[in-house]
């Protein structure tokens, strides 16, 4: 596993790579919708907006990957609609014809014909707006809804053609330790150092992105008589409050990867750690991990030993589908992941039936005796 076969740079990509950008950079907008989307944030991201309900309060980290939804629609109207650029204003979402002609227009370009993800959301987060920001009326919200309604996309990608076993991904991770190589400068070892952690922690606890990225030492990742622990409360996590009560994850870290951790704390993290920071992964400038950064992270280090693009998000239904299916402990599953049992039986109730005809064979074996014939490889029953 320690050879890379395979060149990210030079991997298939999707059409839409080499498609002609129409997105408005949120730093080109004209003054006035520029002002009305500063305001829309903080009524979005402040702790307590009187009318607001809490539920719609968003992390400005969630909320930053929802502008490039309004890049995106105010770019259509001005390169594709061919508006004027000065007349933008953030109430343009609430116009259910342009919104139409946004979504066909979309899937007609950029999709192939197909509903995207990427709408779908955009509908969503524009509806919110729309409803309890904008307070727009009756008509406008039940056109957006019902235009939202109209747009089910299906997975358009193949897991499979991403996906890779626990253990390929474990042998990833060591491939990628600095075991003796040579690098351009101490820098890149640590670097390197802190990609196979990230990576072989990934396959033993299925994190989130934002856990990896916003993990701080001594608050997150910490040291108990025995053995480390990761724990994040409330707000670090994707769901703040549960059944009224503030939401906490807390799990062991890997007992196997002791070692590693703590030669990656003491040995390569000060390398990166130019800015006396917190967090517990770092970038070359030492500065906390991006979403985009550590994903490419992990995807080009996994295509390169394995020609598969397996994301960080990809890991965690990789580790909840071989768990579930080797031990059939939802419960368990849901508690590593940081998911509701609810949620996790929604996602992987196909993973109860898997192998059903072996499973039943057993169960006969069992209640009526039957004997099972040596054949050699397998066993036959008799």
């Amino acid at each position: 596993m320690e050879e890379r076969r395979f060149n990210y740079a030079n991997r298939k990509k999707n059409r839409c790579y080499s498609r002609e950008p129409y997105r408005l950079p949120h730093e080109y907008w004209p003054g006035l919708l520029t002002d009305e989307f500063t305001s829309y944030k903080q009524w979005r991201v402040g702790a307590f907006v009187p009318g607001r309900p809490a539920r719609l309060r968003q992390r400005p980290a969630t909320f930053a990957g929802t502008i490039i939804e309004f890049e995106c629609f105010f770019g259509y109207l001005v390169h594709v609609a061919k508006r004027n650029p000065s007349s933008l204003c953030l109430a343009d979402i609430c116009d259910p014809n342009a919104l139409r002609a946004y979504a066909t227009w979309h899937a007609e370009n950029r999709t192939e014909g197909r509903p995207s993800r990427f709408i779908e959301k955009t509908l969503t987060d524009f509806l919110v707006c729309a409803r309890h920001y904008l307070k727009a009326d009756s008509e406008v919200i039940n056109a957006i809804a019902a235009l939202k309604a109209e747009w089910d996309p299906l997975p358009v990608r193949d897991k499979r053609a991403r996906w890779n076993s626990l253990a390929t991904l474990e042998a990833v991770g060591l491939a990628e330790y600095p075991d003796g190589r040579k690098y351009p400068n101490n820098l890149y070892a640590a670097l390197a150092a802190q990609r196979s952690l990230i990576i072989r922690l990934l396959v033993r606890r299925p994190l989130r992105s934002r856990n990896i990225r916003e993990m701080k030492l001594g608050h997150n990742l910490y040291r108990e008589p025995g053995e480390w622990v990761i724990e994040f409360q409330g707000e670090e996590l994707k769901v703040g409050r549960r059944s009224g009560q503030e939401n906490v994850y807390r799990v062991s870290f890997p007992s196997d990867l002791e070692d590693a951790l703590e030669e990656f704390l003491e040995k390569w993290r000060p390398r990166l750690n130019t800015t006396n920071s917190e967090f517990v992964f770092l970038s070359r400038t030492g500065q906390p991990l991006s979403q985009g950064a550590l994903n490419k992270q992990v995807i080009k280090a996994v295509y390169e030993h394995t020609g598969r693009l397996t994301n960080i998000h990809l890991f965690r239904d990789i580790w909840a589908t071989e768990y579930i299916t080797h031990t059939q402990n939802f419960t368990v599953a849901a508690s590593m992941l940081g998911d509701k049992l609810e949620t996790v039986l929604r996602c992987y109730a196909h993973l109860q039936t898997h192998d059903a005809g072996r499973q039943a064979d057993e169960f006969l074996i069992r209640v009526l005796g039957i004997e099972e014939k040596d054949t050699g490889d397998t066993k036959e029953q008799v």
